[in-house]
């Protein structure tokens, strides 16, 4: 072996993207077993009435007006909501199918945040983690905002990671940006994750600029 040749990767490392795409499709099963009961189109609960008085109300007025004013939460959600009642008709699943989506959107987009950090292992298991979890799945199974919340917290967060890894680079300043703002128009509450993430950010530049001195 030369000198500066790298030693072949064990058997061990060789097994672990099997394993951690193993574990996506674990999850993504699990999405597809704990969504079922979307299937049954129950009556909307409380909290479905208030998300589709905001979209669809006799009251004057825009969904707009009625997130910002009454809701008090920011419109994106609604507005996803919208497009599809007008493109796949009204019905209790339709209304619900964006938030669950979403959900699915999320474990993808976590799995891909792991592979990011170099680890489908730690893709693949932060992914079960956000499908198997009891408060989101009941959340995101209703037609409220909490499923888009949670693919765009993700998103943030594999977003955050790849600004890390290539400061300079604009498209990952960028794609940082527009999930943050996506984020900040779900739920305003996600903007604690955003300072943090922006945080995260920062500190990490100024680290590789001193390490670059």
């Amino acid at each position: 072996m030369e000198q500066n040749e790298l030693p072949p990767p064990s058997t061990e490392d060789q097994r672990l993207p099997l394993v951690g795409r193993g574990l996506l499709a674990l999850s993504l099963l699990s999405w597809c077993l704990l969504m079922y009961p979307l299937l049954s189109g129950g009556p909307l609960v409380l909290d479905e009435h208030c998300s589709y008085w905001i979209i669809d109300s006799d009251l004057p007025g825009s969904s707009l007006m009625r997130s910002l004013d009454y809701a008090a939460i920011p419109p994106l959600s609604s507005w996803i909501q919208i497009g599809f009642l007008k493109v796949l008709g009204k019905s209790e699943l339709v209304f619900r199918l964006s938030s669950a989506l979403c959900a699915l959107g999320a474990i993808w987009i976590t799995w891909l945040a792991g592979k990011e950090m170099r680890s489908p292992l730690t893709g693949g298991l932060a992914a079960l983690m956000v499908a198997w979890h009891p408060e989101a799945m009941d959340e995101v199974r209703i037609a409220r905002c909490y499923g888009l919340v949670l693919m765009l917290g993700a998103a943030v967060i594999w977003a955050t990671i790849r600004w890390q890894r290539q400061p300079r680079s604009l498209g990952a300043a960028l794609f940082w940006s527009f999930s943050s703002i996506a984020l900040l128009w779900t739920h305003y509450t996600s903007a604690l994750l955003v300072i943090l993430s922006g945080l995260a950010v920062a500190v990490s530049c100024w680290w590789q600029r001193d390490l670059n001195r």
